[in-house]
């Protein structure tokens, strides 16, 4: 039992290894062969040149691991017979001798058996008589034949598996050897994901035309092989590098296009490297492969020289906004055309005739209450005892001096007004404010401020800032401090509409807007929970001024807070828009476009005021409120005579063809 027990181990180890190798073999092998193939379809069509780059390098892969089996195969073969072949042949060899034992062992225990037996058979039979005597020795020896043939027909057994293990001995060294072999060429590859491929497998199918091959929906599954193993991702370059200077940019179209599909050239850069740029809008658009897409979206004849570094990125053209034009309007004693770009019809009309029944009342009034950008950094002290510290040592006159001196260091133009810390927590929330002339200002405060820092820190060494907006600002969001603090111009406009052009312009009464002003504007708003809403429509109109002379549109959400009151003077309406977060600005930004700084002239306060800094920017500030307060005459005069959806309808609902 004990040779037999050794011979299975012998036999069936090795088997089970082999077993277990050759199952992890073969599916790393058709795995990597089966995303070969679906890349070979990938290279027929006619996507970009990445893809045809990373079919090259399977191509290459690939018959390197096939050189790479070859040599460790004659490797393993030559291992197998001088080792593998020999142990499994000394196997069989031991399994001979050990059955030829068997059966010697096996014929020894038959007769030994039979011996002891008939001997025990001679003692009784002094006691028995003759014939039970004779009749036991002849059934002891047909067990002994019995048990003689058992042993012998195990042993020979034995013997012709052992000749078996030997004949094949040399065959069973070699195919573990091969699929070893396989193994390591296979586990060459990397197993990281790869989203590229995928994103390229996806592309290619999606953007192939009807009748082309698509690849396999196998070779996707396969997708998680790396397209460049490791060893020759040194040897074979993924990308071709782009040509520099002159070179590059002797190159035609066409070649660029590729360039950028291939990774090679950033389309960000192109206006950079090429010295051309409406060159490089055209190039970008062509690189992006939409064809007809952009058809509709017009690039040439255009200025890009201030477009680039100072308003947009990765340009591909430029989307036309129809302009007009409300007023003129008499304010201050000036006459003053109100620029608008929009899209939605009736506003422009709209406003245009809120602006006709100022001027034919007298004209309107404005008032600058404040002048000045804010920024609010978010320090965050040890503890609370620190920051409240901090507070007190803010509200100190000769401190604000120390900030007003670092501040200032950093600018021309911008004066610091004042300092108001907040405080939550262990964390103080500082309120710079500052003039930035005819700029809006957030370039100028931002830089002001980080200087201002660095001579705070120097008395409070442990203050750390958090960053350099804390929200407190309060930029482009809706906010109750700008409501009631302000930020940037403040300002209120206000005009006396006659009885008579009420009704015969405005096609209302005084008393209907009146009270429509009460149950709209203010109640209304109210129970809406609104902050800073309590108007008609603010940002419809200073949202199309922003557009037209190149302001931050964002800004409009808090540019466009507005409180309108209507009240009776006499028999007169009298009306009024308080707006206290104007921000704008007549350089700058998008200003310095010239369509935009067009329209600006338009109203007399373009580019930067020489003899008053920051007069042209409280100019225009004024001529917004303005605006606004001839949009809420109107469209709250169309509100209450009814006349609101006929006007829509007839200059807001044309067919288009």
């Amino acid at each position: 039992m004990l040779i037999c027990a050794c011979e299975f181990m012998f036999w069936f180890a090795p088997v089970a290894y082999a077993t277990s190798d050759v199952a992890v073999t073969q599916q790393d092998r058709v795995g990597a062969m089966a995303f070969y193939e679906g890349s070979l379809q990938l290279g027929a069509t006619d996507i970009a040149m990445r893809i045809q780059g990373q079919r090259q390098l399977l191509e290459y892969s690939a018959n390197a691991a096939r050189e790479q089996l070859r040599e460790e195969f004659e490797a393993q073969n030559a291992h197998a017979n001088s080792a593998r072949k020999g142990g499994v042949s000394l196997l069989g060899g031991l399994m001979i001798a050990g059955g030829a034992l068997l059966m010697s062992a096996g014929r020894g225990s038959g007769l030994a058996a039979a011996r002891d037996r008939s001997g025990g058979g001679d003692a009784a039979s002094h006691q028995r008589n003759g014939g039970e005597k004779r009749a036991k020795k002849a059934s002891l020896r047909d067990t002994a034949r019995s048990v003689d043939v058992a042993a012998t027909a195990v042993g020979a057994g034995a013997v012709v598996a052992g000749a078996a293990v030997f004949a094949v001995g040399a065959r069973r060294g070699l195919g573990a050897s091969t699929l070893r072999a396989v193994s390591s060429v296979t586990r060459s590859f990397s197993t990281k994901p790869m989203a590229p491929a995928a994103e390229a497998v996806q592309r290619s199918s999606s953007s192939s035309a009807a009748g082309k091959n698509k690849l396999d929906t196998s070779a996707a599954e396969h997708a998680r092989y790396e397209l460049v193993p490791p060893e020759s991702a040194a040897r074979v370059a993924p990308q071709r590098d782009a040509p520099k200077g002159e070179a590059l940019r002797a190159l035609d179209d066409a070649a660029l296009v590729e360039l950028i599909r291939a990774g090679s050239l950033p389309p960000h850069s192109l206006e950079a490297v090429l010295g051309d740029n409406l060159r490089a809008v055209r190039v970008r658009r062509e690189s992006l492969g939409v064809g007809a897409a952009l058809e509709q979206l017009p690039f040439e004849h255009y200025d890009y020289e201030q477009v680039v570094g100072a308003c947009a990125e990765n340009v591909l053209g430029y989307v036309p906004v129809p302009v007009g034009v409300a007023g003129p309007v008499l304010m201050d004693g000036r006459m003053v055309h109100i620029p608008m770009a929009t899209t939605e019809g009736c506003l422009i009309a709209s406003t245009h005739r809120g602006c006709k029944a100022i001027t034919e009342s007298g004209g309107a009034t404005s008032v600058l209450l404040r002048d000045g950008m804010t920024r609010a950094p978010a320090v965050r002290l040890p503890s609370a005892a620190r920051a409240g510290a901090m507070v007190h040592w803010l509200q100190q006159a000769e401190n604000i001096a120390t900030l007003r001196a670092a501040f200032e260091s950093t600018t021309r133009f911008g004066k610091l007004l004042d300092v108001k810390p907040h405080i939550a927590g262990r964390t103080v929330y500082v309120r710079f404010l500052a003039s930035t002339g005819d700029a809006m200002g957030m370039n100028m405060i931002s830089k002001g401020v980080e200087k201002a820092l660095d001579a705070l820190q120097e008395a409070f060494d442990d203050a750390e800032i958090m960053a350099l907006s804390g929200n407190v600002c309060t930029d482009k969001k809706p906010s109750a401090i700008n409501w009631v603090n302000g930020r940037g111009k403040s300002v209120v406009a206000e005009c006396v509409i006659t009885k008579d052009v009420v009704r015969r312009v405005l096609k209302t009464t005084v008393d209907d807007l009146v009270e429509l002003n009460v149950s709209k504007n203010l109640v209304g708003s109210a129970v809406a929970g609104s902050v800073g809403g309590f108007n008609a429509h603010a940002s419809n109109i200073v949202t199309a001024v922003y557009l037209a002379t190149g302001q931050d549109p964002a800004q409009n959400v808090e540019s466009s807070n507005c409180i309108t009151l209507m009240e009776r003077d006499g028999e007169d309406l009298r009306v009024s828009v308080t707006m206290p977060s104007i921000e704008c600005a007549t350089v700058g930004g998008g200003t310095q476009l010239k369509p935009q700084a067009a329209a600006l002239k338009l109203m007399n306060c373009q580019g930067a005021s020489q003899d008053e800094p920051g007069s042209n920017a409280r100019a225009f500030a004024r001529s917004v409120a303005v605006a606004t307060l001839a949009g809420e005459l109107s469209l709250m005069s169309a509100l209450a005579s009814g006349a609101l959806v006929k006007s829509h309808m007839a200059l807001n609902r044309k067919a288009s063809k």
